[in-house]
Formats: C-alpha cells, sequence, structure tokens
C-alpha cells in the first residue's frame, strides 16, 4: 500500500523526481478527488479542474478544439458578478445571460455611469425610490427654477425643519408675504407665551400686557382721603395707591394705638419717680444716697413679701451649724469643694462613704498599716476601651523583696504574651499537665520505669537505662554500638576502613564519611511522549500542536494511521524545546474524506546530551 504524505512536498527547484508513474486508474473509481489531481487512464492523461475530469491530448499532440471547449466551459460555467454563463457542448457556445436585479451598485466603480451612458428614456421616476435620493446626492446649485414644475414645490412638500435662516436671502421676505391684518386697530404680536407664533392682538390683549387699566390717566391730580381704626391709619388714593401706617412697635415707629393710649391713661394724677424724701407716694426712696422704706412700710411686711425668716442666714460666717447640716442633707447633685487646686479636705475621725467612691486623680496613698479588699478580683490596667496598648509591665511590685535595691515583681509581656517572674519559683505540686514551651507534659520518667510517652520527660538515670538498652556499650566513659563489618563484630580499638572501587571517592570530614560517584556516563534510557490527532476534531484547522515536555529538540517524531496502520509523513516544527506542531496539507475534515483515520504520534528522545559526533564532508 501507499505511504500517505499529508502535506507539500518542496524541493527548492534543485531536485529531480525520476522514474515517477503516475496513478493508474479510473476517473470513475477515484473517491472525492482533488482539484489538481492527475490520473493515467487507459492509455489518457487526465486532470481534475474541480469539477470534471479533463483529458489531456496523447501523442505529444495539440489538445482538441472539444477538449479546448470543455477546459474553457469549465472555467467558466456558472455565475459571477451578476452574469450567468452556460456552456452548450453541442454547438460550443457560451451564453452570457444579464438577469432582472444581477447587476447592483456595489459592482459599479465610481462614475462608472454618466450621462453619455444612458439613453434619453433610461431614468423614469417609478425607477427612483424615496431612500435614493438624498441631499448628499445632489450637487450644490443642480437644483435650479428651470428643472422645477410650476406647481413641483408645495407647502405639504416643506418640512419645518428645512427653512432656516441661511436658506433665505437678504429681502427676499416682504410684507407682501406676510398675512394681511384683517381687523382695524390691531397689532402683531403674542401672549399666549413663547412659541406660539405671531397673533393678532386687540387692545384687550395690549393693555394686559402693559398691566394698564382701561381709561387710566397719567399727571392728574389725586384726592386723598383717610380711614382710622383702633390699631393703624389708612391714607386713601383716588389713584388706589392707598398707605396703611401700623401701630408702634418696640424696635419700628409707628400709630400710637388705642392700647398705648389706655397704658398711659392709666397712671395716677401726681405720680412721682425718684422722689428724694418721705413725702412722695414711692414705697422705696432715696435717703441722702441711701435707700429706706417709706414710713409704715415695716420689716415683717418686707420679709413676708420676700419669703425670708427673721435672722435667717443663708451665707458666709452667719451661717450657723444648724443651717449648714440642713442644707448639706437637702444636696441632691453632684458639689465641688474649693476650685479644685490644693485642696486639701481633713478629719481627725473616721470618714465612711455608703455610696461609690470615684478617684480622678493620678495617686492614691494609703499609709495604713493593714489594707484590707473585700472584692476577689482586683483589675489592673482598667480602661472603658481597649486598653491593650498600655498593658506591657502591668502587675505586682514588692519593694526590697530581697534586700534595699532589688524588688520583686510579676509583670505582664505584652510583647510574648506571657508573665516574667523576677525571681524563681517553688511550686509543691502541678495538678495535671505542665507545658513547656508549647509542649503538654504529663509525666517523669525515672530509671525504674520507662514509658516511652513522648509527653514525659526523663532524668538522666533515665537516660542512660536507655541507651544501655538499644544494646550499646561503655568504655572508657564513652557510649557507642557495637559495627558490624562482614558478619564479624569488631572489638574496642579495631578500625572500619573503606575501599574506594572504580569511580567511587570516599571522603570524611567532622565525623561524617561521604561516599560519591564520579562516572558521567549519561543515562541512554529513551525517554518517549506520545499525543493520538482526532482528525474529526481537528475540522477546518490543519495544524495540531501538543506539549510533550521532554526538554530538547533532539528528537524523532513518527507518526502512523491508526485506522491503516500505514506510516505518515507532515511537517514537524519543533516551536520549543517542550512542545511541537505538526502542519498538514489538508484541513480534518479534508482528510475524513480522502479516508485517513486518527494518527498517532510518537516523540522519542534521541539520547539528549550525547557528544556529537565528527563530520566529514567530500
Amino acid at each position: 500500500m501507499a505511504i500517505p504524505i499529508l502535506n507539500h512536498m518542496d524541493f527548492g527547484k534543485a531536485a529531480e523526481i525520476q522514474n515517477v508513474l503516475l496513478h493508474t486508474t479510473g476517473s470513475g473509481d477515484v473517491t472525492s478527488p482533488g482539484t489538481g489531481q492527475i490520473i493515467y487512464d487507459s492509455g489518457t492523461i487526465k486532470f481534475y479542474n474541480g469539477s470534471n475530469w479533463i483529458s489531456l491530448a496523447s501523442g505529444g499532440s495539440a489538445l482538441t478544439q472539444e477538449q479546448v471547449e470543455d477546459i474553457v466551459g469549465g472555467m467558466l460555467d456558472g455565475t459571477e458578478t451578476g452574469i450567468s454563463v452556460s456552456y452548450d457542448d453541442d454547438n460550443g457556445n457560451l451564453d452570457f445571460i444579464i438577469g432582472a436585479g444581477d447587476i447592483v451598485h456595489t459592482m459599479l466603480a465610481d462614475d462608472a455611469v454618466d450621462a453619455d451612458n444612458l439613453a434619453s428614456d433610461a431614468v423614469v421616476t417609478a425607477s427612483i425610490l424615496n431612500a435614493n435620493v438624498t441631499t448628499a446626492k445632489i450637487a450644490d446649485l443642480n437644483i435650479t427654477t428651470g428643472k422645477l414644475a410650476a406647481n413641483a414645490v408645495t407647502t405639504a412638500k416643506i418640512t419645518d425643519a428645512n427653512v432656516t435662516t441661511a436658506k433665505i436671502a437678504d429681502d427676499n421676505v416682504t410684507y407682501a408675504k406676510i398675512q394681511n391684518v384683517a381687523a382695524n386697530n390691531v397689532l402683531l404680536g403674542n401672549d399666549d407665551g413663547a412659541g406660539s407664533g405671531i397673533q393678532e392682538l386687540t387692545k384687550a390683549n395690549v393693555l394686559s400686557l402693559l398691566n394698564v387699566a382701561d381709561g387710566a390717566q397719567v399727571n392728574v391730580g389725586t384726592d386723598l382721603s383717610q380711614t382710622t381704626a383702633a390699631a393703624q391709619l389708612t391714607i386713601e388714593s383716588s389713584t388706589g395707591d392707598n398707605i396703611v401706617v401700623a401701630e408702634a412697635t418696640g424696635s419700628i415707629a409707628g400709630l400710637m394705638s388705642t392700647t398705648h393710649h389706655d397704658k398711659l391713661d392709666g397712671i395716677a394724677a401726681g405720680a412721682q419717680v425718684n422722689v428724694s424724701g418721705d413725702s412722695g407716694n414711692a414705697a422705696i426712696y432715696d435717703n441722702s444716697g441711701t435707700p429706706a422704706f417709706k414710713s409704715g412700710i415695716t420689716k415683717a411686711e418686707v420679709q413676708t413679701l420676700l419669703n425670708v425668716s427673721d435672722g435667717a442666714g443663708n451665707t458666709g460666717a452667719s451661717m450657723t451649724e444648724g443651717t449648714l447640716r440642713t442644707k448639706l442633707a437637702a444636696i441632691t447633685e453632684a458639689v465641688t469643694i474649693g476650685d479644685a487646686t490644693d485642696v486639701v479636705v481633713t478629719t481627725s475621725g473616721n470618714l465612711v462613704v455608703t455610696g461609690d467612691l470615684t478617684v480622678s486623680g493620678d495617686t492614691i496613698t494609703a499609709s495604713v498599716g493593714t489594707l484590707d479588699v473585700e472584692d476577689k478580683n482586683i483589675t489592673l490596667n482598667k480602661s472603658t476601651g481597649d486598653s491593650s496598648s498600655t498593658a506591657d509591665g502591668a502587675g505586682i511590685t514588692i519593694q526590697d523583696a530581697v534586700d534595699a535595691s532589688n524588688d520583686a515583681t510579676i509583670l505582664w509581656d505584652a510583647t510574648n504574651d506571657e508573665f516574667d517572674f523576677s525571681h524563681k519559683i517553688t511550686v509543691p505540686s502541678v495538678a495535671g499537665n505542665l507545658i513547656l514551651d508549647g509542649n503538654t507534659i504529663s509525666g517523669i520518667d525515672d530509671s525504674t520505669e520507662f514509658t516511652n510517652d513522648d509527653n514525659h520527660i526523663m532524668t538522666s538515670a533515665a537516660i542512660e537505662d536507655k541507651i544501655l538498652g538499644y544494646g550499646y556499650t561503655t568504655d572508657a566513659g564513652v557510649t557507642h554500638r557495637p559495627i558490624t563489618a562482614g558478619g564479624n563484630t569488631l572489638a574496642n580499638g579495631e578500625t572500619l576502613a573503606f575501599t574506594a572501587g572504580s569511580n567511587v571517592t570516599i571522603s570524611e570530614s567532622g565525623g561524617a564519611v561521604t561516599i560519591a560517584s564520579t562516572d558521567t556516563t549519561t543515562n541512554t534510557q529513551l525517554a518517549t511522549a506520545a499525543a493520538l490527532i482526532d482528525v474529526s476534531a481537528m475540522a477546518s484547522n490543519s495544524v495540531a500542536s501538543f506539549t510533550h515536555s521532554l526538554g530538547t529538540k533532539n528528537l524523532i517524531v513518527q507518526m502512523h494511521d491508526t485506522t491503516s496502520g500505514l506510516i505518515v509523513h507532515a511537517d514537524v516544527d519543533h516551536t520549543s524545546n517542550n512542545a511541537i506542531a505538526i502542519t498538514f496539507a489538508q484541513t480534518g475534515a479534508e482528510l475524513v474524506t480522502a479516508g485517513i483515520g486518527d494518527i498517532r504520534v510518537v516523540v522519542i528522545d534521541a539520547v539528549n546530551g550525547v557528544t556529537d559526533k565528527t563530520v566529514s564532508y567530500s
């Protein structure tokens, strides 16, 4: 069977194809022929032009007329650029037909059709569609009066937006072209609002616009009159512009109303103000610069009026102890003693506070022999909000715990979230587990007990018993395990020797022995990768790519048709050290039509890293 070659072969015009035989087969036996395909059919060379098999003349003679007609007819048969072409093999004629609607404007170049190319009746009104004539298609000055029929332009054909000021020449609008004013004594204007147009305005319309009453006069004498009321005075004008004088207020001058008059009328005759003697009517008068009560007004009357008891003192040194006690007991709100600066309250007895005691200063000093606190919990670093920023160093300090220069402290370390003790502590017993550096310690193993528990710690005696339990021996204070070589156990003092073989090195550093190979021979095991090209899935594409991840372009790529088992040839491009792209001459759909099955690709690493051999040339 033939080997499928699925891409083009380019010999670069430098190589010959010698001793080649054409495919011998009948044209009717070829399935899905390709354009340009050549066969040898019963002594005749034929090629496929895309629709028919064309026979070439045999014996080296020229093509016959029939062959030429068949070739040309096959090339022109069909429809191109709106012209239908058909070939009549009986008479050898080509028929060119332009049907209705076959020629469209996109087939015509600019300026291809001008007046000389059109017959006098070629363009009729029925052939011009409304949408085909636009302003952009009419050159300037192409529409003149001579080209318009007498009644061609009517009011109905002029839209609102088509007549603009720019389209009206100077002096083209005259009085004769403006609608006649029908009535007498009429003005043209607009009183209906913006955009309502020009109208004929009557006398009433004009007076309304000017806000003038009918019959109003100018520069005429004015008659005035007045109307009075309890709180205002109205000055009336014959023109209708009246003036109202309102009642006076505390800040604005005005008319004295009847109310103001009644107030003044209520002052008794002979009333006096700022009298200087006892003879007036004032209850308190000026007695040579000192206020004094009028004769007949008693002290008791004044005390009753002021609701003050005789001899009562409210402030200063005159306040008695009894009055002070009474007033202190009656306090129900916050009280400030002194001016809050250097005020000291001292008592020789006991100070009892039955409510809460709040101290807002910086320091509380308790110089007492015994400090008893009933509360079982004392809060340090107290704040109304988040006080974590000031918690570092909070704790308890015992002054002179060791001596005059050494205190004892238990302080909080905010950086490590732990308490720091200034001195060692003694723990009589631990209830539960002990956590050291994050590890839970649940027990201690000594020499008599070994539980092999990760949560236990060991005493030194237990450690020694454990080492001896593994079979180690003790010699001169050095503990080691016996070494066995070749079935023999090395005695104390014997040396274990290592001998390096071929391509092996042995070295020692810090008690560690290193055994290494010096063999640089590269592994010759071939690395491979594979992929399956699904020609159906390739569809309209002609390139298949995949990643082989072999890290080199030094590869052997082989392909075969999984349906026929035949080796397949195509163009292989190493797009990178880890990927290839395979290009076929046909698309996936065309390969399926040609009967090509799915293609298996095998990629073989041709021993990446081997040393290139010397090449000679001749």
